[in-house]
């Protein structure tokens, strides 16, 4: 019988519901790798336990690092010096040792996914039961979504009303059909449909209180003379007026044309006529009624949104008619399709059939989780006739909300797990950074005011020790804030700032310091040095600092990658391997 320390953190191999909140280098990934095993060593099959977490690269430390502890362990055969004495200990004998080899036999079929992987996994494998067509094809969005908008504009945009002439109206001020393509997929992916509004008849009604205060030289007139007060600067409000009645008299009398008018009332180069026409109007008591016309009319909907409330949803319609049609999905569309499928006719059997394949599942950097995934794994796991859900996160963490994430679901998913009896397990034991370091940071999360830092929903309860394996030589001060003084443009600001972070490497690099780590010294070196930035603007004004001062910088432009001379030679490469007899404009540049 061999003995082998067993995680303190772990909870039973029974509890069912467990939350663990894991602060940045506490170990969440040690707490995953090692939950697997005990739960393997208490009886589970490798197979029956589904781990999900946020990316790719995480999926494949995952599988490294727990394939590798599951051989370990079972090849293990002296005990650990720590669990001589130790109550919590996995003991080793020839029927635990068979689980963990059977466990590495079988570990390529292991369920460790993204959570796009495991909704792809559904659609395609278990399609009878979310009702899609047994031979489904993945596809980019933009593919579905070109198919269906250049279908509309021959059947459609070009033909019927309202459409018609707000395609008119879009193409008539120098616009294209690209554009409005690009302003409809833009629209798409922001979700913007449910935030846009038409109202013909609104802007027909201000079409014609604009004509009957701005149609006319009377008319202007008559409103230049009442603007004619003390204070006022006459050199600005006959320009304006001008401007807005020219706009006026090219009205076609379209509720389409009131939209692109309205556009014109406030732009007009670097001014914006109507809101300064309206600051001016608003002076004199005698024009409230002039100025609640101007008001609405800076006020109503631009032309892109209004061409995006008629145009979308009908673009959005058709792609989910044509995928449905064709079996086709793209990567947003997956976890909307798995969650309909669990609310559909048959979204009881599908729901059994994915609990009973895996009764545990671990849902890692839980935090950047959204509504639509918390549902899906809700309805699923939350049932009693699952085994276990397991969420690891760190709200103070959450960086995806740009990307739908939403860490009020978190919380509110950990609050209802901790309802239901779940199991709740803090790490608190930092282990990548000195003492020094986390005891700055601690004072910044504990700080008062600590408001701007964090949501107030958002607990810090458990603050963060370190456990004393990295250890820095020297004095050299933990964080170090700069500060802008004065009032510098933005631009300025950011230069001056891109310099100091210069001048800090380099400081760095002149003298490097000095570190333990785990019992190792690495060496310093300029990789162990990273510049994060809030825009690409400001990490490009970061690099050309940095290649000022001679120091060699990997600015990473993702957006940029694909447009590269190497990678469109590489794409021919690809083509031309993927369809050898197939004539490839490769073949004809002589690459490959």
């Amino acid at each position: 019988m061999t003995r082998v320390a067993r995680p303190d953190s772990l909870p039973a191999t029974t509890d069912r519901f467990v939350v663990c909140e894991a602060s940045a280098g506490t170990g969440k990934t040690y707490f995953l790798e090692h939950r697997v095993v005990d739960l393997v060593l208490g009886g589970a099959d490798l197979g029956q336990i589904l781990l999900v977490t946020f990316t790719d690269k995480a999926v494949a430390e995952l599988r490294l690092r727990i394939r590798d502890l599951l051989d370990r362990l079972a090849r293990t055969t002296e005990s650990t010096p720590e669990s001589t004495e130790a109550a919590n200990v996995w003991e080793l004998d020839d029927a635990a040792r068979k689980r963990l080899r059977d466990s590495v036999t079988a570990f390529d079929h292991a369920p460790i996914f993204t959570i796009h992987g495991f909704c792809y996994r559904i659609l395609v494998e278990d399609a009878f039961a979310a009702q899609r067509l047994f031979e489904q094809t993945q596809v980019a969005d933009e593919v579905a979504f070109d198919a269906a908008f250049l279908a509309l504009l021959r059947e459609r945009f070009a033909n019927n009303e309202p459409d018609r002439g707000l395609l008119s109206a879009y193409l008539s001020r120098g616009d294209t059909v690209d554009k409005l393509r690009a302003l409809l997929l833009a629209c798409a992916r922001k979700d913007a449909p449910s935030r846009l509004v038409y109202a013909p008849e609104a802007a027909l009604e201000l079409g014609e209180g604009l004509r009957v205060v701005f149609g006319s030289s009377v008319a202007r007139d008559a409103l230049l003379d009442r603007l004619a007060f003390k204070g006022n600067d006459k050199r600005f409000g006959p320009g304006w007026i001008t401007h807005i009645g020219n706009a006026v008299d090219d009205w076609d009398g379209s509720a389409a044309g009131v939209f692109a008018l309205c556009d014109a009332i406030r732009r007009n180069g670097k001014s914006d006529p109507g809101a300064k026409l309206l600051a001016r109007v608003a002076k004199v008591p005698q024009l409230a009624a002039i100025g609640e016309i101007l008001r609405r009319a800076l006020a109503m909907t631009s032309l892109d949104e209004a061409v995006a409330a008629v145009m979308l949803p009908q673009v959005i319609a058709r792609i989910g008619t044509d995928k449905a049609e064709n079996g086709m999905f793209d990567y947003n569309d997956m976890l909307q399709l798995v969650r309909d499928a669990l609310h559909g006719p048959r979204g009881a059997e599908l729901a059994t059939r994915l609990r009973t394949r895996t009764p545990w599942v671990m849902i890692d950097e839980f935090q950047d989780t959204d509504p639509v995934q918390w549902n899906i794994f809700r309805t699923v796991w939350m049932d009693p006739a699952a085994n276990g859900l397991t969420i690891v996160g760190d709200p103070k963490q959450a960086i995806y909300g740009f990307r739908g994430a939403d860490v009020a679901t978190y919380m509110d998913a950990r609050d209802e797990l901790l309802r239901n009896g779940a199991t709740r397990v803090d790490l608190d034991v930092n282990r990548r950074s000195t003492e020094s370091m986390v005891e700055a940071v601690n004072k910044i999360l504990l700080a008062d005011g600590i408001s701007p830092m964090l949501d107030q929903a958002i607990r810090y309860d458990h603050p963060v020790k370190a456990s004393g394996d990295v250890e820095l030589a020297g004095t050299r001060p933990p964080i170090t804030v700069f500060q802008l003084t004065g009032e510098g443009r933005r631009e300025e600001s950011r230069q001056t700032l891109a310099a100091a972070i210069g001048a800090e490497i380099e400081a760095l690099a002149a003298a490097p310091p000095v570190w333990t780590s785990r019992g190792t010294h690495p060496v310093f070196s300029l990789g162990h040095c990273m510049v994060l930035t809030r825009t690409n603007s400001d990490s490009d004004s970061v690099a050309q600092a940095l290649r000022a001062r001679g120091i060699a910088c990997a600015l990473v432009e993702g957006d940029r990658l694909f447009e590269t001379r190497e990678a469109h030679e590489l794409a021919d490469v690809l083509a031309a391997v993927a369809a050898p007899r197939a004539a490839h404009p490769v073949l004809r540049r002589g690459v490959g």
